[in-house]
């Protein structure tokens, strides 16, 4: 009983300090920001197409480590994560269908605000010593902001952030729709598996948990160039298969398309009453919320902890990684975050599935128990793969952040304690595991909008720069590091 109240006070306390960070202030630091970009660099979501073109072109310039499409892979992949399919349920529960709308504005607008960061984290990257690249917000501050102090201060919120952005909450989801799947399999039988299950509820969570930790460090072991490697294999096969398994389910749910899409919308301006099987809007005030809530865990655009490996771009030209960037944005959260939340929305009214006093495991759950074999395939599928990738991506990010704080020694420490996360979080409450990933997510972003705005000038400089010059800027910071004898200007 007292183990209970203590969860129930600890819960109390995470939701309040969630509440406090995702106030009005960040919603509007965060969707001002996105705008203000979008304005300030003429709309450069429209350079979806030069986008493409560069990633064809794939330059092999003489600076980074990675070239353009195998960071793009990388990013991309990172980003996919179960935030795509759990995160938007959560969305819908929280916020209302009308969550979804502005889910989906933060991938158009965010666009701008990813192209920003990744402009700036090319353009302050360094070289360390033994020849590796090093960037990301921290540099940016440090060197762009000249606030060393800021740059530690995102760098701890960033390498304990991973562990539950990256880590805990993608397991989490794993493990319970996994469990979903396994019980659902095991109705009807009785066998020694089964009365093994349901003497220990936890133990098909734990076992998730101990194959993640050990696929997850054959592959972190190898570093960058060994999560880069998988990722580029994946990330296309994954992709291809969600988006046409997404598109088939949508065209036997055609007849529900308009009237989900006309829900959306009405939900996301504050309509109450939009109700419909059951789901009814939750105030435009909590749609916006959740909405630009679960569209920034979804595409990181706000927090800027991409740019840690957009950094090892071989391009030379910081503007052209940012143009790739987008692009990774725009697939996330506008194509396959559009496609998830149609699929959900249609399912849940052919359904006649409730979300009234519901968790986002419940949503899955009740799409799982009704939805065709395609549709199940289509989930399990997708929040596993999405799941590893995020895993990798993000071991790499806060592996990144500790050794910014604590040197090269702590990166092994920091993948040992990523590997515990794997083990022991899918028997967490996933809930409480959200609400901590969704605070961090919020105090990693403020520091990060903040030096992005300061630094607009140089973003805007950068800009007009390639828009004049496109194959002649180069990285300045490098060939300065190239002249330079004295060691001193090296990390």
């Amino acid at each position: 009983m007292l183990r209970e109240a203590r969860k129930l006070m600890v819960g109390r306390w995470i939701q309040t300090m969630n509440d406090v960070v995702w106030g009005i202030p960040l919603v509007v630091l965060l969707l001002g920001t996105h705008i203000f970009f979008t304005i300030r660099t003429g709309f450069i979501q429209k350079k979806i197409g030069k986008a493409v073109s560069l990633l064809r072109k794939n330059e092999d310039g003489r600076i980074g480590t990675m070239r353009p499409r195998e960071v793009f892979s990388a990013v991309a992949a990172s980003m996919l994560g179960t935030g795509n399919i759990t995160g938007l349920g959560a969305a819908i529960v929280m916020g209302g269908p009308g969550a979804l709308f502005w889910f989906w504005m933060t991938g158009i607008f965010g666009m701008a605000t990813k192209y920003a960061e990744t402009v700036l984290a090319v353009k302050f990257r360094v070289k360390d010593q033994d020849g590796t690249i090093k960037g990301g917000p921290m540099y940016v501050m440090e060197r762009g902001l000249n606030k060393k102090w800021m740059g530690k201060w995102y760098a701890a919120v960033g390498a304990v952030a991973a562990l539950a952005i990256g880590g805990a909450i993608q397991i989490c989801s794993v493990a319970n729709v996994a469990d979903v799947d396994i019980r659902m399999a095991l109705v009807g039988t009785n066998n020694f598996f089964t009365e093994i299950v349901e003497q220990y509820p936890w133990i098909t969570k734990a076992i998730i948990g101990v194959l993640a930790a050990l696929v997850t460090a054959i592959v972190i072991l190898g570093g960058l160039k060994s999560i880069a490697a998988i990722c580029n294999t994946a990330f296309p096969f994954i992709l291809t298969v969600y988006t046409v398994g997404s598109v088939l389910i949508l065209i036997a749910n055609h007849g529900w398309i308009g009237q989900a899409c006309s829900l959306i919308l009405k939900c996301a301006f504050g309509s109450t009453r939009a109700v419909a099987g059951g789901i009814a809007g939750a105030g435009i005030s909590k749609a916006v919320r959740c909405g630009t809530m679960r569209g920034m865990f979804s595409n990181e655009a706000g927090i800027g902890i991409s740019g840690i490996v957009e950094a090892n771009t071989k391009s030379s030209n910081p503007a052209c990684q940012g143009i790739i960037s987008l692009l990774g944005t725009f697939i996330d959260t506008v194509v396959m975050g559009m496609l998830t939340g149609l699929v959900m929305v249609t399912g849940i009214l052919k359904n006649g599935i409730s979300i009234s006093g519901v968790s986002e495991t419940e949503i899955v759950i009740n799409l799982f128990k009704r939805c065709t074999s395609l549709e199940r395939f289509l989930f399990v599928t997708g929040i596993i793969v999405f799941a590893y990738l995020t895993i990798l991506g993000w071991s790499y990010y806060g592996e990144q952040c500790a050794e910014y704080l604590f040197g090269k020694k702590s990166r092994e420490i920091y993948q040992m304690i990523w590997l515990i996360v794997l083990i022991t979080a899918p028997v967490c409450e996933i809930q409480l595991v959200r609400e901590v990933a969704d605070c961090l997510n919020g105090l990693l972003a403020i520091p990060n909008l903040i030096t992005l705005i300061l630094l607009a000038p140089v973003v805007i400089s950068e800009t007009k720069e390639y828009r004049c010059h496109p194959d002649q800027k180069k990285n300045k910071i490098f060939e300065e590091q190239e002249k330079e004898k004295n060691h001193s200007i090296y990390i």
